[in-house]
């Protein structure tokens, strides 16, 4: 096992977490939309690196991303068990919890954002 502490092991964690989610009979057609896998995978690089390292080189809005989905609360704990799933069997170190409490902050933040507009609207969140 690898520690996770730069960026490079954060684009791997990124790259092994969205390879499960592709697979995933459940997350998959939440993500089919996207179509340049590899710029989605270094924009989430960079959230990532910017969440766990505070480094500079993301800029955006996530929870607008979200909107219009389908996304529904269910689809959060699935998303979270892949992403500590990912986490426990390739990373060790500090930063592995770091990034599952971030995960979960950001999992139930998008949850309350959509559940509050109904997932249906474009735009920031009442």
């Amino acid at each position: 096992m690898e520690k996770l502490e730069n960026r490079t092991q954060i684009a791997r964690m990124v790259n092994l977490f969205y390879s499960s989610i592709r697979s995933h009979d459940v997350l998959a057609p939440l993500f089919s939309k996207i179509q340049d896998w590899e710029l989605h995978q270094e924009r989430m690089t960079a959230f990532w690196s910017f969440v766990l390292l505070d480094e500079e080189g993301y800029s955006g809005s996530p929870i607008e991303k979200h909107f219009n989905l389908g996304i529904e609360p269910q689809h959060f704990q699935l998303w979270l068990r892949v992403f500590n799933t990912v986490l426990n069997e390739n990373f060790e170190g500090e930063m592995v919890e770091k990034a599952k409490k971030r995960a979960e902050g950001i999992a139930s933040m998008l949850n309350y954002k959509l559940s509050k507009n109904d997932g249906k609207l474009i735009g920031k969140a009442n």
